[in-house]
């Protein structure tokens, strides 16, 4: 669930997978759960990672765009370090970023942050 609430991921290509199996094994999604999956997880990838279940290796996940890069587990300090530098110039412009995102991502931002206020105030009961 973090990785899928960053903007950009980078997957050990060796070792790294991605899989959902609240289905498989009776659970249901919570409401935060899937505003998230609504909003960053591709069309293409429902059905093999939310309603199939499917345990997918760095590659598939590469090839339905749940992730940007899929490298040696060596390469990933760098592979992060590559993407934020691209990336960085956008810091300059952040009131338009915050506005884009906002855009495309406030809905489910409000219910999780809905989500998490509600639980907090629930465990202190």
């Amino acid at each position: 669930m973090v990785a899928l609430a960053c903007d950009f991921r980078v997957m050990n290509a060796e070792r790294g997978f991605l899989c959902t199996n609240e289905l498989n094994i009776g659970l249901a999604f919570q409401n935060e759960m899937m505003e998230l999956f609504k909003a960053k997880v591709p069309t293409q990838a429902v059905v093999p990672l939310l309603l199939a279940g499917e345990r997918l290796p760095a590659e598939r996940c590469l090839t339905l765009g749940l992730i940007e890069r899929a490298v040696p587990g060596s390469g990933l300090g760098a592979a992060a370090l590559d993407i934020a530098a691209h990336e960085a110039s956008k810091g300059a412009k952040k009131d338009l970023l915050k506005f884009t995102k906002t855009q495309l991502f406030g809905d489910a931002a409000a219910v999780m942050h809905r989500g998490s206020v509600s639980g907090l105030a629930m465990s202190r009961l």
